[in-house]
């Protein structure tokens, strides 16, 4: 659900970083790329979760890269996968890592609990967060009553700009660092307020103002560049 000039400006935003991270000596992978999947929507959401996953499957991970990606699918709980390179189109076969009982993923703290396991588990210099799902917008944050428009939706549930605030804080303090690069693939997302919110724990956010096709971020296209872009 993204314009062609987003999908150009974000591969070579994520090139460019990509490839500046290469001169740092750690020994941590230079990146770590979280991909925060809420598909228990409905069954269109829920297919594209494994089309998605076989996309970064194109790319896999390497001595350079993590890529992680929470799962949420219809009645299947949460399963966090490690991806691993692999050609086939047709089957998922990255390992669970973790299995996570039945929650939402318009719940704040999965998030964060999502940033807690991959410091612990994938440390890298930097960090990727992918948030996939449905994109409303904002709210205004003054409101009492809870936000309707958010980005990933489980149900009528969401995660409001103010949570997603507060959870990008966090994360910032368990990386000890901000998040490098926020991408939404999510429609409705790309406002100055949404940007306003994570202003102080990410450094780039990449996101559409439009309504994006369902197959969202050309991952097949995009992924393997980034991928090889230091290895």
């Amino acid at each position: 659900m993204k314009r062609t000039t987003s999908f150009i400006s974000l591969a070579i935003l994520i090139l460019f970083l990509f490839s500046s991270a290469a001169v740092l000596q750690a020994a941590n992978k230079p990146w770590t790329i979280m991909v925060y999947m809420g598909g228990d929507n409905d069954s269109t959401m829920d297919n594209q979760t494994q089309i998605d996953l076989n996309r970064f499957e194109t790319a896999g991970s390497n001595a350079d890269r993590n890529i992680v990606a929470l799962c949420d699918r219809l009645d299947d709980g949460i399963k966090i996968y490690y991806i691993d390179k692999d050609d086939n189109d047709g089957q998922v076969v990255s390992k669970v890592v973790k299995e996570i009982p039945e929650a939402s993923t318009g719940d704040p703290k999965i998030l964060t609990d999502f940033f807690k396991y991959c410091a612990e588990n994938y440390p890298a210099d930097n960090y990727l967060l992918d948030l996939w799902n449905h994109g409303g917008g904002i709210d205004d944050p003054r409101r009492a009553e809870r936000a309707s428009k958010g980005i990933i939706y489980d149900g009528s549930d969401c995660i409001a700009m103010v949570e997603l605030k507060a959870a990008m804080a966090e994360g910032k303090t368990t990386f000890g660092k901000n998040i490098a690069v926020v991408e939404m693939d999510a429609c409705l997302m790309g406002l100055f307020e949404v940007a306003y919110q994570i202003k102080d724990s990410c450094d780039f956010v990449s996101f559409s103002e439009e309504v994006e096709p369902m197959d969202g971020i050309p991952y097949k296209a995009i992924l393997p560049q980034i991928v090889a872009a230091t290895t």
